[in-house]
């Protein structure tokens, strides 16, 4: 509107990257106002890109996408493969990670659209049975921060030995030698 007015603006003050929580509030606020979908189409990409090329989420974030988008959307399926790929990464503490598989297990359509995401991560059950192996005590100081979510529950060791073939706690030696890196890494910081 001010550049229709003939006021002259510098581009450098439209060069904003609203984070996650901002993008959906303002997609909540933009439909609240039932102003025109087309005019949040650049929001949109922005989050997308975001999502997949950004950090790992927290819950507050994805819970956030969950509940404004439609679950077809393919903003919620980057959420997904966001997810995915930073558990591969080990950009989360193994607690943050155990209370986001509770999260998205409690909910049959949250876990159908991530175990369809899954299968495009062949490597995942193996990096999940390293969280779920790893001490309650280590933390990453790469991932996200703050004491989110509780013991490895039923839900995660259900799945992993499911992945596992129904083996239970059966370890290669180079899981091991991947865990005690992991956790000399996370206790030292």
């Amino acid at each position: 509107m001010l550049q229709l007015s003939g006021l002259p603006l510098p581009r450098n003050i439209f060069l904003t990257h609203p984070s996650i929580t901002t993008c959906v509030n303002i997609h909540r606020t933009w439909l609240a106002l039932s102003l025109p979908c087309a005019g949040i189409d650049a929001l949109h990409t922005h989050l997308q890109m975001n999502l997949l090329m950004g950090g790992p989420l927290l819950y507050p974030e994805m819970n956030g996408i969950w509940t404004t988008f439609p679950q077809s959307s393919p903003i919620v399926r980057a959420m997904a493969t966001n997810f995915f790929q930073h558990v591969l990464a080990f950009a989360y503490e193994s607690k943050t990670f155990v209370f986001l598989v509770k999260w998205i297990t409690a909910d049959p359509e949250r876990r159908a659209l991530f175990d369809q995401v899954e299968l495009q991560f062949p490597n995942y059950a193996e990096v999940a049975r390293v969280y779920t192996q790893a001490p309650a005590t280590a933390t990453n100081t790469g991932g996200p921060a703050g004491g989110v979510g509780a013991s490895s529950g039923p839900v995660v060791r259900k799945k992993i030995r499911r992945s596992s073939g129904g083996k239970g706690k059966q370890v290669s030696r180079e899981e091991e030698v991947l865990t005690s890196k992991i956790n000399e890494w996370a206790l030292n910081g």
